[in-house]
This record gives structure tokens, sequence and C-alpha cells, in this order.
């Protein structure tokens, strides 16, 4: 047997070696998801954000509106723990209803690590108001180590999450107090299942009475779709408030047009005209890149106490 040519690591560095070893192992076991009941589990505490994901990666590609899909559905009933539900249950509450869609490159632990952050800080910033009920949707967009090709299949793939969204928003009666926080894709996503409800549920639209709050987030989507002539010009005909966040700064949103093979930049990127929305919404754009800066981030809208409690003013009555 050959020996080792490496020195062995002194007595000092075997323990530093340890306690990094330890940490990370602390830091997967923390990320890890327990099955409810488990002694992993800790028990709920007082305000505990209400959070319940739906998960479409398993379903297939589509290309058209649809009124029903089968979900996989989780409910959050304690720090790391997710128990089986129906998409039944989910409208049952007098709680505004916040979805969260996650944009590129997230796997099913981050999406839901990500949306308990979001409801922890949209609790946060309304003290006073009653708690939200925040709905994760968890679509397929995990990495695969191929960047631009990745990006550009999960562009696509988009456009048929956007019609699962459609059917899941449908559910919900249009008395019902929404909004709908969108990232990067995951407003595409967002707009295609507003425009889908013109032709599944036409009095979703038509005969609301509940609060529409829409967020995009640094949205990666063609800025001319949301033109009076573009694919999703019916999509915010409905909402109240609208907020844009762009980010003329954002490494990743530059270049969008390699992705969409248009030549055309994304909304998120360049923002869009007052005039394309109807008079009586409400419409806020705001430049993000003061405190983002050229990170194509999620995590740092919602860490940003500022832009996090913008997110809330936007989504929410």
């Amino acid at each position: 047997m050959l020996a080792s040519s490496r020195p062995l690591p002194s007595g000092s560095s075997v323990g530093r070696l340890l306690v990094l070893a330890t940490i990370s192992l602390a830091a997967v076991v923390a990320r890890a998801e327990f099955p409810c009941g488990s002694p992993a589990c800790e028990p709920a505490a007082c305000g505990d954000p209400d959070v319940w994901i739906v998960s479409t990666r398993h379903l297939p590609r589509i290309c058209h509106p649809v009124t029903d899909a089968a979900f996989r559905v989780e409910r959050r009933d304690a720090p790391g723990c997710w128990t089986a539900a129906s998409t039944e249950d989910l409208p049952a509450t007098d709680r505004p209803v916040v979805f969260f869609i996650h944009g590129n490159r997230y796997d099913v632990s981050s999406a839901k690590r990500q949306g308990v952050a979001l409801a922890r800080r949209l609790d946060q910033c309304r003290p006073e108001a009653s708690p939200v009920r925040v709905v994760v949707l968890s679509w397929p967009s995990e990495s695969n180590g191929f960047p631009l090709r990745e990006a550009r299949d999960n562009y696509v793939r988009a456009e048929a999450d956007g019609h699962y969204f459609g059917a899941l928003l449908s559910r919900f009666p249009s008395s019902a107090d929404i909004g709908i926080v969108s990232y990067s894709f995951g407003s595409k996503i967002a707009l295609v299942g507003l425009d889908d409800l013109h032709a599944i549920a036409p009095d979703w639209h038509a005969g609301r009475t509940g609060f529409l709050g829409t967020v995009l987030v640094t949205p990666a989507v063609r800025v001319d779709s949301l033109s009076p002539c573009g694919r999703y010009h019916r999509a915010l005909s409905a909402a109240d408030r609208v907020l844009l966040f762009t980010n003329p700064r954002d490494e990743a949103l530059r270049f969008f047009p390699m992705i969409d093979h248009s030549g055309v930049d994304a909304a998120g990127y360049v923002g869009i005209p007052r005039r394309w929305l109807r008079p009586e919404t409400e419409f806020l754009q705001l430049d993000a890149s003061p405190i983002v800066g050229k990170e194509h981030s999620m995590q740092r809208f919602i860490d940003s106490w500022t832009l996090g409690c913008q997110i809330a003013a936007g989504a929410i009555e």
C-alpha cells in the first residue's frame, strides 16, 4: 500500500476541522425537513407564520389553460415540520392569502425556507394587522449545472406552471383578499395564471369584491408583454394595486434577451410606463438597485426591512 505524501494535519488543525465538520453537520440538520411528530420538530410558537406549499414539480408540461390539477399540498405545522394537506383546505381562512412564486434555480427546501422567511417579514411589517396565510407555489426550477441552458428551459417551463397557477387561483372566491408576490421567472407564472382566469373563471376578475395586490420583484418577462397589445395585457386588469421592483444594475437580468431570444429587455430591468395599467389601479415602480446592488436575489429583498415592508404594502390591503 502506498503511503500518502501529504502530511497529516497538526493537532490544532484537526481541532479546527472537527469544529468545521460539526458546524456543517448542524447546518445540514437545520435545513432538513422532518415529518410531523419527529423529535427534531420544535413546537409551534405563538404567532408562528401560517405557510403552505403547493407543488407542481411532479406535473407534466402543458400548453393551455386548465381548470384543475393534481397538486401536492403541504401545511407547515411547526419549524421544519410539514404535513400533507388538501387544496380544498387552502381557501378555508378569513386571513389575507399571499401567494409567493419563486424564480429560477430553487429546490423544494429553498422554496420552503424562503416562503417562511417572507411570511415572517410580512407579519413583522404589519404588527397591528391580522396575520396572513402564505402559499408558496413550488415549481420545477432546480439547477442542473448549466446556467444558460437551464434558464432557457425553465423560462419555457414557467408557461406550464402559469396555467397550473391559474387553476389554483380559480379555487379562491372573488371575495378573498389576495396578494401575489412573484420573483424573476415566477412573475411569468403569475401573469400567465392571472391571464388564464379570463378564460377558465371569467367572474373571478369581473366580479371581484376582495382586494388583489400584485408585486413583481425584478420580473424576468419581456417588457413588451405588459404593453396594451402584449401577451399579458389582461393579467393585471383586476389588480387593485401593482408594485414593480426594477433593478437596472441586475447582472442576471442584463442577459435576459439571450434567454428569451427576442432581444427585448426584461420588465424588471427597464420598467414599464404608468399608462399601460388601468387609471384606477394603484401603481408604484421602485428601483431596488441602491439596496440590492447587482445581485439577482429575492433573499436580499426579504432581508431588507425597507424592501420587505414595501412588498407587504403592495400585496396586502
